[in-house]
């Protein structure tokens, strides 16, 4: 199969991200990967075995007057094409952009309304100049549902192309506090599958009206031959020490830890948690 990636930075820091990538690889898949832009993430030695940064193509715009230039050859090499491209760009229903609106007024009060608006023009049009040759890949797989919303006008550009979706954390969190609850309805209709990390984010999905036909769980994996096991040189260690290094937030599940550890330490009383992390 070919497979695309699609994010919103590359590379990622999230190395269970980049292991799916290789595991793909490693099956006997060719992969590339699209990006809106790098980023100054430190290179990962998977990112460098596997060469990851050469199946690269961005696909955000560069700046207005070089995006301009661009647009201008593109007009004078193929004009039937680009026009056709251009017109594209003004469809609402491919390139939409929820826009949240507060309204403060008398009386402290606090209305709020999310519409739809076209995403910019030279983002959209990058987007199709990037995307349009992809007429040859068997499934996009898109990190994170806001990239998601983003590229879905790939479902109908490239329909017989399968589009799916990883919720990451943010997406079904903050970003459904700020834009609402029906914010992901359009991409759950068109998408082939919406992907959660977790139990937590599958039944979060779920409340959100996700198709329950189309939800699957693909838990994080890890290359174990990067992670090496150290043994204690004599005997068992006086104290078992154990450190948990996340955010300080509900989803983190630093409550189903600690009730985990409480057990632990009725069999062990050697043993000791760390947890470091900050707030929200």
């Amino acid at each position: 199969m070919k497979i695309g990636f699609i994010f919103l930075k590359f590379p990622v820091n999230q190395i269970s991200n980049i292991a799916r990538i290789t595991g793909m690889m490693d099956a006997g898949h060719e992969v590339h990967i699209f990006a809106g832009s790098g980023s100054h993430t430190p290179d990962h030695s998977l990112i460098t075995r596997y060469d990851l940064i050469s199946r690269t193509s961005y696909y955000n715009p560069p700046k207005k007057f070089a995006a301009a230039f661009v647009i201008l050859m593109d007009l004078i090499r193929k004009p039937v094409a680009t026009a056709r491209r251009m017109l594209r760009c003004f469809r609402k229903s491919w390139f939409p952009r929820h826009v949240r609106i507060v309204i403060k007024g008398l009386f402290n009060l606090n209305i709020q309304k999310t519409r739809i608006v076209r995403q910019p023009f030279l983002k959209s049009y990058f987007l199709l100049k990037t995307f349009e040759p992809r007429k040859d890949f068997d499934a996009f797989i898109v990190f994170c549902g806001p990239v998601g919303m983003k590229t879905l006008f790939l479902k109908l550009l490239h329909p017989g192309t399968k589009f799916l979706t990883v919720f990451v954390g943010y997406d079904f969190s903050s970003r459904i506090r700020i834009l609402g609850e029906r914010y992901y309805d359009e991409l759950f209709r068109l998408s082939d599958g919406i992907i959660g990390k977790s139990n937590y984010s599958t039944e979060t999905l779920l409340a959100l009206r996700c198709p329950e036909n189309k939800l699957f769980l693909n838990r994080n994996g890890l290359y174990f031959d990067d992670f090496p096991v150290s043994k204690p040189d004599k005997g068992a260690p006086a104290v078992i020490k154990f450190i948990c290094v996340a955010r300080l937030v509900e989803k983190k599940g630093h409550f189903l830890l600690v009730r985990a550890f409480s057990k632990l330490c009725e069999s062990f009383d050697n043993a000791e948690l760390h947890i470091a992390g900050d707030g929200p």
